[in-house]
């Protein structure tokens, strides 16, 4: 199987190959078989060109938010709340089985399903889910010792908008908040950062949670933390830095059994070694760097299927909106905006540099995968038109001047504009 990694190579990307890995049957769409891959086989799949795996817990401090780290994470730690690849909320694969919150967005009460169980034998609980929420928190914090801070501080009100976490029970979790938030948002962008942990093994300093951390984040690089407890389809057989990292079903796991008897997240040295795994079979899952999708033929002729691996996510170019810088007050303007639009032929970029497998995208969220937060009224396709574009700002007192269009005040839009 094969896939491309164009300009989508993300942490969504992983939860879509988790859904693919797990067998959890939520989405399907991606799938492809190769004829060396069978069920009770082995399934390997290769990570990005000379990338190690190098954390072992699902709270992860900047440096290991990476998406081969979550490869490996999804598959041994199941979250609080899990999306398929249509970004809904699959309740039956999520530890919280129903989220019920007020009418203001500050109060939600989180129910954990039952069925959850850690690879010792033991119930999920809201233990677990109360110890993570603490190592968020102290993790979040300014002054949090190395390797921390946790990567998602500042997200979705998560940690300092968060008045309280109370365990009501061992199934039931309330978080109340400072002040009301959209309930969608918060459950989108704040719970789902929480994927519970094993507190009674890694709960080692009580509330002493400064200590904790530290403690946490000296274990956190070493793959036995990983093998301690596992509620998702797989537990952590072995890893060998610049090799490979096995994994294999984890037993109690209450979710749709794993069709392969062994996961393997092989190591690849280089784009080209990857592309020669893909080609003698050696890796039955893995991505293509943009300059070999050119090449992608030599992998179809054999049988394997080339994909775009699309992700919830826009990839922009950084402009200086900065209030004080003298250009920023240009993009108020919606006809400026539309204007440049109009300037990017997007068909002509995705034909020539993605050879088709791009989509064209005209606002925050993208049209594909297809959500249910994507609204082509709010983000209407901008067709590439310079002589409208050039119409567009003539109308609004632009003139060209000596090559460039420029306004009354003198400002043109050159490549050295922000």
């Amino acid at each position: 199987m094969t896939t491309s990694r164009t300009a989508f190579k993300t942490g969504v990307l992983a939860a879509g190959v988790a859904v693919l890995l797990a067998a959890c049957g939520t989405h399907a769409s991606t799938t492809a078989t190769s004829s060396n891959l069978h069920r009770g086989g082995t399934l390997t799949v290769a990570l990005s060109p000379s990338t190690n795996i190098d954390w072992y817990l699902p709270i992860v401090d900047a440096g290991a938010d990476s998406v081969d780290n979550f490869w490996l994470l999804d598959q041994i730690y199941k979250p609080l709340i899990y999306l398929n690849n249509s970004y809904q909320i699959v309740r039956n694969s999520s530890i919280a089985s129903k989220i019920v919150y007020n009418k203001t967005g500050t109060v939600y009460h989180v129910y954990l399903n039952r069925k959850w169980r850690w690879s010792t034998g033991q119930p999920v609980t809201a233990r677990d889910v109360l110890f993570t929420w603490h190592v968020v928190q102290a993790a979040s914090a300014a002054n949090a010792p190395a390797p921390w801070p946790f990567v998602g501080g500042g997200t979705g009100d998560i940690p300092s908008g968060i008045q309280s976490v109370v365990e009501n029970n061992a199934h039931e979790v309330t978080f109340t908040l400072k002040q009301p938030a959209n309930q969608q948002w918060f459950i989108y962008n704040g719970l789902i950062q929480l994927t519970p942990m094993p507190a009674k093994q890694l709960d080692k300093y009580g509330s002493n949670w400064p200590r904790e951390i530290r403690y946490l984040g000296s274990i956190a690089t070493n793959p036995k933390t990983a093998a301690l407890a596992s509620d998702g389809p797989y537990e952590l057989k072995s890893a060998s830095p610049n090799q490979s990292w096995v994994l294999v079903p984890n037993p109690h796991y209450a979710g749709h059994r794993s069709l392969v008897n062994r996961l393997v997240f092989a190591y690849e040295s280089s784009s080209i070694a990857e592309f020669s795994a893909l080609k003698t079979g050696n890796v039955n899952l893995g991505y293509l760097d943009p300059t070999q999708l050119g090449a992608a033929g030599q992998l179809t002729q054999q049988g394997d299927k080339v994909f775009a691996g699309h992700a919830l996510a826009v990839f922009w170019t950084a402009l200086n909106m900065y209030p004080n810088t003298t250009e920023a007050a240009l993009f108020d303007h919606l006809y400026l905006r539309q204007a440049l639009e109009m300037g990017i032929d997007q068909t002509a970029l995705i034909r020539a540099i993605d050879h088709g497998y791009a989509i064209p995208q005209y606002g925050p969220v993208p049209s594909t995968p297809k959500t249910a937060f994507y609204d082509v009224k709010a983000e209407p396709p901008i067709a590439y038109n310079i002589s409208a574009a050039k119409k567009l700002l003539t109308r609004h007192g632009w003139h060209e001047r000596h090559g460039l269009m420029t306004n009354s005040g003198g400002q043109a839009l050159t490549k050295n504009a922000p």
